[in-house]
């Protein structure tokens, strides 16, 4: 009958090892073989969590021989090494050997975990689907509860939640068709009024086109009488006119006629007027300029006399005086000038 985990000893016993034989081909298959074979002798049950402690302790053993393999052909052995010439392939060997032993031993630990994470997914997967359909069902009456809420709610609370959530959407929703079918009779009511009152001022505009139209063929007939009786006013006015303009015509024609006569002869009293004054005018004038005569030789004489001055002006040698002598034969020239023609007016 196959030994329990606890049962087994350690796999390697160092005392009963041959050091040198072990880590030769032969020997490190014999050493391999007899671990496997205790570990064989376990019987795995990875279903309890001592079996489960039994299959990890084990690997674990796989995994201290390995140690104690690679920690004894890692030992300052000179002598040895120098007698084991595949040491380092042997011990490699015996690595990879116990790596896979030690996989395979803990593989129903790890199988059950899988399973477990397995299980645990399916049942994360199917309380996440419950939620969601509490979700749906109290989002259906106007309800929101937040996801995790929901998600750790027990069945029978969950159950009570839904039915006041329902009683009360019910209710609302029943509420909500008995105002809306109140606005529908109440809509229906407004426009039937509103039909009635359509129906009212049709026949109230009919009646009052009725009437303008009436009433504008009333004025059509009085527009065209008063028509006929201003065209008739008017042509009696324009005959008025006529006579009137044709009288004024006349007169003006006869006013303009003796004002012409009378201008003429103003005209001619004016001019006759004119002549006279002119040689009147003349016969003074010319007396003035007899008279005038002795004074202007006499005027004339003496310019003459203070131009021949002015002429005989200083030579002076000194440049301020030159200055000034130029500026008084200026001043004198311009005074001379505006005289004589002063004394040519007279």
């Amino acid at each position: 009958m196959l030994q329990k985990a606890e049962e087994t000893m350690d796999l390697i016993v160092p005392e009963k090892l041959d050091i040198e034989r072990v880590f030769t081909p032969d020997g490190m298959d014999t050493l391999l073989k007899g671990i496997k074979s205790r570990v064989e002798s376990f019987v795995p049950d990875a279903t309890t969590d001592q079996g489960r402690k039994d299959i990890i302790s084990l690997a674990f053993k796989v995994t201290k021989s390995k140690t104690f393999i690679v920690d004894t052909s890692d030992k300052d052995l000179t002598e040895m090494r120098k007698k084991i010439k595949d040491r380092k392939k042997v011990v490699d060997k015996a690595k990879t050997f116990l790596d896979d032993l030690r996989d395979k031993t803990r593989q129903p630990v790890t199988d059950w975990e899988a399973e477990q994470e397995r299980i645990e997914e399916e049942k994360a997967e199917e309380q996440r689907k419950v939620t969601e359909e509490r979700i749906n069902a109290l989002q259906k009456v106007g309800c929101v509860v937040p996801f995790i809420v929901l998600a750790t709610m027990p069945d029978d609370e969950f159950q009570c939640l839904l039915d006041d959530k329902t009683f009360e959407f019910n209710e609302a929703e029943r509420e909500k068709a008995e105002d809306v079918a109140a606005e529908k009779a109440r809509l229906a009511k407004e426009a039937a009024d509103r039909k009635a009152e359509d129906g009212r001022l049709a026949k109230q505009k009919e009646e009052q086109e009725a009437e303008a139209a009436r009433q504008k063929a009333a004025q059509a007939e009085l527009d065209a009488k008063q028509a006929k009786l201003d065209a008739q006013e008017k042509a009696i006015q324009d005959e008025k006119d006529r006579l009137t303009k044709e009288a004024a015509d006349k007169k003006a024609a006869e006013d303009a006629e003796i004002q012409a006569a009378k201008d003429a002869e103003d005209l001619a009293k004016h001019q006759a007027k004119e002549k006279v004054e002119e040689e009147e005018n003349a016969k003074a004038e010319a007396a003035r300029q007899e008279a005038l005569k002795p004074d202007k030789e006499k005027i004339d004489g003496w310019f003459g006399k203070i131009i021949d001055v002015i002429d005989d002006y200083p030579k002076v040698e000194d440049e301020e005086a030159a200055q000034l002598v130029g500026f008084a034969i200026d001043k004198m020239s311009v005074v001379m000038t505006m005289l004589l023609k002063e004394v040519q007016k007279l």
